[in-house]
């Protein structure tokens, strides 16, 4: 019986040992995965840092563009305004032209006397653009 026992003693001792190893290699196995995560982790932080960095640099150029727009937007109004003031001008200076015209033209058909000289020519026109 004693040497029964002495022989589960070794055995227990025997199965501590091997857990123990087993243990130990399961340690090592998550400490190693536990390294390759942090690992990944900064490798990720980092891409996020320059994500970040670009999206600062973006966000600055998407201002100025904004700028720059509205700026033209403002240009373009004003000349749409220079566009209509010029057109309001030159259809009155062509209603001025057709005036004398006519005045032109009733001065001569009254200076060659009635009947004489009259022509059926309308006036030029003029096209606005």
């Amino acid at each position: 019986m004693k040497t029964q026992t002495g022989l589960l003693g070794l055995l227990g001792a025997l199965m501590l040992t091997v857990t123990a190893c087993g243990s130990a290699e399961l340690m090592q196995a998550r400490d190693q995965e536990n390294m390759d995560l942090r690992s990944h982790t900064e490798h990720l932080r980092g891409q996020v840092k320059a994500k970040e960095s670009e999206v600062g640099t973006l966000g600055g150029q998407l201002a100025e563009a904004h700028t720059r727009q509205a700026a033209l937007e403002d240009r373009l109004r004003v000349m749409s305004d220079l566009m209509t003031a010029k057109s309001v001008e030159i259809a009155g200076l062509e209603s001025q032209l057709a005036q004398a015209q006519k005045a032109v033209s009733r001065k001569k058909g009254k200076a060659q006397g009635p009947g004489k000289g009259k022509t059926n020519a309308a006036p030029a026109a003029f096209v606005t653009p």
